[in-house]
C-alpha cells in the first residue's frame, strides 16, 4: 500500500510539473499544434 500512495505521489508531482511545462510553453507550441491538427 505504501508503494501505491508513493506512485500516486509521483504521479501528482510530475502533474503539476506538467501543467506548468505547459503553461510556459503553450503560447509558442499551440500554433505548431494547431498546424499539426490540420
Amino acid at each position: 500500500m505504501r508503494a501505491h500512495w508513493t506512485y500516486l505521489r509521483i504521479l501528482r508531482l510530475s502533474v503539476r510539473i506538467l501543467y506548468r511545462l505547459s503553461l510556459v510553453t503553450l503560447p509558442g507550441t499551440n500554433k505548431g499544434i494547431k498546424v499539426q491538427v490540420r
